[in-house]
């Protein structure tokens, strides 16, 4: 995982679809970490039972100046407002993130607020 996490943020990867893999709260939390030093734009992690955890780390990410991320696919990944609100939140200071997926989540209107 060190190695894929050195690929992300070194690399000039500009595209990552990692849908159904399974990554849980470990492998998606490495994956949140990199965003913010890396030069990805689009990012597909459907179905991966990520969780609130490792969506919080990801919102940490987006709040960076340096993340470049432009899409965002979470759909299917066990999501709650309690990290729905942090997504959210972080959004309102990325504007380089044009396209969020939350769908078949866990979430309510309150998360929307």
């Amino acid at each position: 995982m060190d190695k894929f996490l050195h690929c992300l943020q070194t690399g000039s990867l500009e595209e990552l679809d990692i849908r159904g893999c399974q990554l849980k709260f470990q492998g998606m939390s490495i994956v949140g970490q990199a965003l913010s030093k890396s030069v990805l734009k689009k990012l597909f992690a459907a179905k991966n039972n990520c969780g609130d955890a490792a969506a919080i780390v990801i919102a940490e990410s987006l709040r960076s100046s340096t993340c470049s991320l432009e899409y965002l696919d979470l759909s299917s990944n066990d999501i709650t407002d309690k990290a729905g609100v942090k997504l959210a939140s972080a959004l309102r200071s990325n504007r380089k993130l044009q396209y969020l997926d939350l769908s078949d989540n866990g979430l309510s209107a309150q998360t929307s607020e």
